[in-house]
């Protein structure tokens, strides 16, 4: 390799290091009772024309906080670029409690982080997440919907979210008892081992052998109606069945042995 083969190689590099930053909106806005700080621009929408762009050698990020109560009303939103901040990007989309709305999402294009908040939420692949406990006929505990056949994604708010999956496989499973511990219905986001017994059909058979039931899906927000059925053997009926008594062994049988001492003696006398 010659000097300009170096020089061009080096050029090369440098201007694919530099290509791959991209531009990242950074501002915040909160409003908390009234006391606003920051650019009203930030807000959603966007209004782009206001606020800044900057480099970014990470991801861009935007999240919103809208809290309403008797106590006070707070609103905040933050836009920029990751490598700036601690921002998690685990969590995409919004999600809704009781008084509380949490949006937030990370992208990597420029500019990307102007869109609504709304917009992403919408092209994000969700699961249902909740947890219910099992009565022993399969019922679910105080009624809750997560455990009910005919789940449709409604319930108790603060128990029952619709979460980003991204391995977009949305599962149903249930354990079977396991003392002092109730059977249970979980619905989540497929991941790690659970996501392996999804797309590998014997390990599937050897959970659903275990006493565990499963169910995998790959369309947004698919984990609703009926649980899966689980092996009508769970480790309850194992500790409970009584184990069959041992046959009696005649006390002719158990001193076989003794038999040709017996007819020696008997031949002696």
């Amino acid at each position: 390799m010659d000097v300009r083969q170096i020089f061009s190689f080096f050029v090369l590099a440098t201007f694919t290091c530099y290509g791959s930053a991209i531009q990242c909106h950074q501002c915040l806005f909160e409003n908390i009772t009234s006391t606003i700080r920051g650019q009203s621009g930030c807000m959603d929408p966007l209004e782009s024309s206001e606020i800044e762009l900057v480099e970014c050698d990470g991801q861009c990020y935007a999240n919103v906080t809208a809290v309403s109560n008797e106590f006070y009303d707070y609103n905040a939103v933050y836009r920029g670029c990751t490598t700036d901040s601690d921002i998690d990007c685990s969590f995409q989309g919004c999600q809704m409690y009781p008084g509380t709305r949490l949006c937030a999402y990370c992208c990597d294009k420029d500019d990307c982080n102007s869109r609504s908040f709304e917009e992403v939420d919408a092209d994000i692949f969700k699961c249902y997440q909740c947890q219910a406990e099992l009565t022993p006929d399969g019922m679910p505990v105080d009624n809750n919907t997560c455990g009910r056949d005919d789940f449709d994604g409604t319930g108790d708010p603060l128990s029952v979210f619709a979460f980003a999956c991204p391995s977009e496989t949305c599962i149903t499973f249930t354990t079977p008892p396991s003392p002092p511990f109730p059977a249970s219905i979980t619905r989540s986001c497929a991941v790690e081992e659970l996501l392996d017994v999804c797309t590998n059909n014997m390990n599937k058979e050897i959970f659903e052998m275990q006493g565990y039931g499963i169910e995998c899906c790959q369309s947004d927000l698919c984990n609703v109606g009926e649980s899966p059925v689980s092996s009508p053997v769970s480790p309850t009926e194992l500790l409970t069945t009584p184990k069959p008594k041992p046959k009696p062994v005649s006390k002719r049988r158990k001193y076989w042995y003794l038999a040709p001492r017996r007819a020696r003696k008997m031949r002696k006398n």
